[in-house]
């Protein structure tokens, strides 16, 4: 199949959609580096940090146009298959010694936890016992925790199956936490990789992420933010790959491939569908773009026309698309049915959070939209019908955004953004936690306890963790806005826009978490990166235009 182009009506939405997503981003960017703590959003999910955002965002800005003159620097290095394969082996030797260093923090840092991650283990660990789950009221309400709860069981199964395998059975959640974000990584740098053409940007993604995901201590956590958080990138990276692909074969392979991906990240996590969700909005954006192509150019269709052979392969890559994701989401339902029966869950279908429950959820001023345990009481209210349930959450969610207004209410939805972009730590400060890790797997040395100061919450350190991440959070969100300026891949940053501004819609419209946007955090920062390769691209252009004038 050949790669298509696009047209003067693709580029045009593109823009659109990139003034959309600086519109709704960069106020909650600005807010984020110069007010953060000081917003009022829910005091009790604000991160504990040393010194003011505004200190941090200079020290931030500082390190950004650092950043910059090494990028320029990559540009002057001419890219070739030789430097590619070179790239790819640099990168899988990084990524290798990435995993260790992720595995050596976790034997030191892991700890039992409490709210859904600490019932999920105990169920996993349960019905890997043969124990059924029967009536559990909190898995028919929150049934997307099924899942992975299945997931976990099987692993903790295995691990006290293997002779070979000496380590506490729970270890074995703690390496595939692992492993699912150091493959996450590697493909934001090839994702980097494929869109840049620049070394110093791969290594930068590389950095950045190691300074990120690497230290976070959310991959150590089996729950389904560790869990799920290879899956959107994978998904994007296939897509892009697909649509540079010139073989119909390739692309139908690439695309399945992709929106299996897709598929398999909604099924651990359900916001992980919003990847889904945004490259269908491109497919769709392509195939209008298409179809103007060739009504204008119509007579020409016998003969083969570009816009002739651009409709036909846009439509197709389309309708695989629509397949593919409508196949696989019709799935994941027999997947979940299964589960169900293989847990023996006696399920309750009325009792099923609905996005009525969640939008309901998300209008709360007490949490600024996060889970509140006066909202969640509506289940025991309308426990026997899911219908009566859904109209009551509506009708209270629209009574209190009448009462706000509408300046009261854009505003609010303001402060739940800020609330979820303003911690770098994605929400780690809010854990608790009830006892660490096995003596027997961790260290009683200095080491140890120095980690644990900086990461167990309540630690003597951990407003220092705290504190380093919010500079490197900021540092990476500064680069996203440079992705509108992107030309050579305008098309594929295109998918990071919309995902984007799908993110952003999900955090207004629904329950709001800082934890909710680490499953997306090798693409922002494989967004940063690229944003900060265009927009120090485009200043080198810039100053390349004014000396050939001044000449």
């Amino acid at each position: 199949m050949e790669e298509y182009s696009q047209g003067r009506f693709f580029h045009n939405v593109g823009k659109a959609v990139n003034v959309l997503m600086l519109v709704i981003f960069i106020p909650v960017l600005f807010c984020v580096m110069f007010i953060g703590n000081k917003m009022d959003y829910f005091d009790d999910v604000k991160a504990d940090i040393l010194v003011p955002n505004a200190l941090l965002t200079l020290i931030a800005l500082g390190a950004f146009g650092i950043g910059l003159w090494l990028l320029s620097l990559g540009r002057k290095i001419q890219w070739s298959r030789r430097m590619n394969r070179y790239m790819n082996l640099g990168l899988a030797v990084l990524f290798t010694g990435f995993f260790f260093f992720c595995l050596m923090l976790s034997k030191e840092t892991v700890f039992d936890m409490s709210v859904d991650q600490g019932i999920v283990r105990r169920t996993a660990i349960d019905v890997a016992h043969g124990i059924p789950m029967g009536y559990r009221f909190e898995f028919s309400i929150d049934y997307n925790n099924l899942p992975i709860t299945y997931i976990l069981a099987q692993l903790y199964r295995r691990g006290e199956g293997w002779s070979w395998f000496h380590h506490n059975p729970e270890y074995l959640w703690v390496i595939t936490g692992c492993l699912s974000v150091t493959a996450a990584g590697f493909c934001c740098c090839e994702m980097v990789k494929k869109l840049t053409k620049n070394p110093a940007a791969v290594l930068l993604a590389f950095g950045l992420y190691l300074l990120t995901a690497g230290i976070c201590p959310w991959k150590y956590i089996p729950y389904t933010d560790s869990y799920g958080i290879f899956f959107p990138v994978l998904c994007l990276l296939l897509y892009l790959y697909s649509r540079d692909c010139r073989n119909t074969f390739g692309k139908i392979i690439l695309l399945a491939a992709a929106f299996l991906s897709g598929a398999a990240g909604g099924f651990i996590k359900p916001s992980a569908y919003i990847a889904v969700l945004a490259v269908l909005g491109v497919e769709g954006i392509a195939l209008l773009d298409a179809l103007i192509g060739w009504m204008q150019n119509k007579r020409k269709m016998l003969e083969k026309s570009g816009a002739g052979i651009r409709f036909r392969n846009t439509c197709l890559s389309l309708f695989l698309s629509l397949f593919f994701a409508g196949t696989l989401y019709w799935g994941t339902d027999i997947c979940q049915e299964h589960i169900i029966q293989a847990m023996g869950l006696e399920y309750n279908e009325e009792l099923e959070s609905t996005l009525q429950y969640y939008f309901f959820s998300s209008t709360n001023e007490t949490t600024t939209g996060s889970f509140s345990i006066e909202d969640y009481g509506v289940f025991g209210e309308f426990q026997f019908s899911k219908e009566e349930r859904n109209a009551a959450c509506m009708e209270r969610a629209w009574e209190r955004i009448r009462q706000r207004g509408p300046v009261g209410t854009i505003y609010f939805c303001l402060k739940k953004l800020v609330k979820s972009f303003n911690d770098g730590t994605f929400a780690w400060t809010d854990v608790r936690y009830y006892e660490p890790f096995p003596e027997n797997l961790a260290h009683a040395n200095r080491g140890a306890e120095f980690l644990r100061s900086l990461f167990m919450p309540g630690g003597a350190r951990q407003a220092w963790y705290d504190t380093f991440a919010e500079l490197v959070w900021i540092f990476l969100l500064a680069g996203i806005p440079g992705i509108v300026l992107g030309k050579r891949e305008r098309a594929s940053y295109m998918v990071f826009a919309m995902l984007l501004i799908g993110i952003l819609l999900y955090l207004m419209l629904f329950e709001s978490g800082a934890r909710y946007l680490y499953i997306f955090l090798p693409v922002f920062t494989a967004m940063s990166v690229c944003g900060m390769e265009s927009a120090g691209a485009a200043l080198a252009g810039i100053r390349t235009k004014s000396i050939d004038r001044n000449k």
